[in-house]
């Protein structure tokens, strides 16, 4: 497993190499972004709390913040 692709390259080809690693299968549905709310939308009733802990996106990879949360 190579993690240094997250370092390397942008963030989906290096998850997709990570996971390609580990030898775990993945059925791609889309490489385009979309909403978490458009995801949820058939279980969001289901949901209860949520948790926003930080983000795996490139910038976490490059020890740099794009986020900044207030309470």
């Amino acid at each position: 497993m190579n993690i240094e692709l997250f370092s390397h390259l942008d963030f989906l080809p290096a998850l997709k190499g990570f996971f390609s690693d580990l030898k775990v299968p993945i059925n791609y549905v889309t490489v385009e972004p979309t909403t978490a709310k458009e995801i949820l939308k058939d279980t969001f009733q289901l949901i209860e709390d949520v948790n926003f802990v930080g983000m795996v996106d490139d910038a976490a990879f490059e020890a740099t913040s794009h986020w900044r949360l207030k309470k």
